[in-house]
């Protein structure tokens, strides 16, 4: 009987989830191109991808940009939040996640990708729509070591990232925040609205 109710309680009884720690480190990271560089206050994601499938290029207006939440309706799980102020210069970042929670399906082996927003910080709880960012995910290590993946239970990581300007193997055009948050279908709406009422008074006017 004490058997069988020690398997009980194995069975019912919670998973255990693991930690892991991952620091980043790196640069340069721009605005809407090299020429600016991204200011300290640039809100930074780390995302892992839980699916494996490759990370999401489509973010959302509304979007929640807090830790635990998913980018663009996708499987790529916002695991920490921070700003660009951890190395102090503008361009370049330092980041030490530490005590993160293996939960949900993220687990060892995830590829992790580090997103950046130049026009929002970590204080925004959502992303607007407008704004541009950009991420880097490394699939392929060119020169950096380790592989941007998720460590081992108890498991430490230090991931780099660096472009041509400060002596690493990425194009400094890729540091740009080329892409852009999808903007709600109601700005749609009134963008439309505006060209529609601009050409009826420009026709008046003829």
């Amino acid at each position: 009987m004490k058997l069988i109710s020690t398997l009980l309680l194995a069975a019912v009884a919670p998973l255990a989830h693991g930690t892991v720690t991952i620091n980043i480190v790196g640069g340069d990271i721009f605005g809407s191109s090299t020429s600016t560089l991204a200011p300290n206050s640039t809100l930074m994601l780390v995302v892992a991808d839980t699916d494996q499938n490759g990370f999401t290029s489509t973010i959302n207006a509304g979007d929640s940009a807090q830790a635990g939440s998913f980018l663009g309706g996708s499987d790529d799980l916002i695991v920490f939040k921070t700003d660009a102020s951890g190395d102090g210069s503008e361009g370049a970042f330092s980041i030490a996640a530490s005590g993160l929670s293996l939960t949900g399906n993220w687990s060892a082996g995830d590829p992790v990708a580090i997103y950046w927003f130049p026009g929002l910080t970590s204080a925004d709880t959502s992303l607007a729509g407008g704004s541009i960012f950009n991420y880097f995910d490394n699939p392929v290590p060119t020169g950096y070591s380790p592989s941007w993946v998720t460590p081992a239970d108890s498991g430490s990581t230090t991931l780099v990232y660096l472009t041509d300007s400060q002596g690493g193997s990425t194009p400094d055009a890729d540091g740009v925040a080329s892409l852009t948050v999808v903007p709600e279908p109601a700005t749609y709406a009134a963008l439309a609205g505006v060209c529609f009422l601009g050409l009826a008074l420009l026709r008046r006017r003829r």
